[in-house]
């Protein structure tokens, strides 16, 4: 006569599906936390630029952003000297660009440069911050979608 319940090979393999669903979890969930810091970097990104923007306007000095590779992180600053950083931002393990640097004119000369700067994610999409012509506007794509 057989006793009820579940035999060594039926719990074996509930267990083993049981953990690669765990494992796909795991994967999916860190990808996930990982894209979601990149985008909101991003997003810092462009509000700090809009704050360089409007303080170097106000004040009458130029502002520039710049990109530190080997120190990983953004810098944010009005003028030349170490006491005039507004802000640094670390940037995420996932990202990696080369060293640049974007100005924003002060004074009768408010024009900036267009320029086109290329971030790689280790995740996939890569991204491209466009600063357009004139005031210097940030755009920011993802791959073909645009950052908002």
């Amino acid at each position: 006569m057989r006793r009820p319940g579940y035999t060594m090979v039926e719990v074996t393999a509930a267990l083993v599906v049981i953990t690669m669903l765990m494992l796909m979890g795991l994967h999916f969930g860190k990808r996930y936390v990982q894209e979601q810091r990149e985008l909101a970097f991003m997003h810092q990104v462009q509000t700090e630029w809009r704050a360089v923007q409007s303080r170097a306007q106000l004040q009458a000095r130029p502002g520039k952003m710049q990109w530190l590779e080997d120190e990983h992180r953004v810098k944010f600053m009005l003028n030349e000297g170490s006491g005039n950083n507004l802000y640094a931002l670390p940037l995420p393990a996932t990202l990696h660009v080369h060293n640049f640097v974007i100005e924003q004119p002060a004074g009768s000369k408010m024009y900036s440069k267009p320029r086109t700067v290329h971030v790689r994610s280790s995740l996939g999409d890569d991204y491209i911050l466009k600063f357009e012509m004139g005031w210097g506007q940030l755009f920011i794509q993802r791959g073909s979608v645009r950052v908002e």
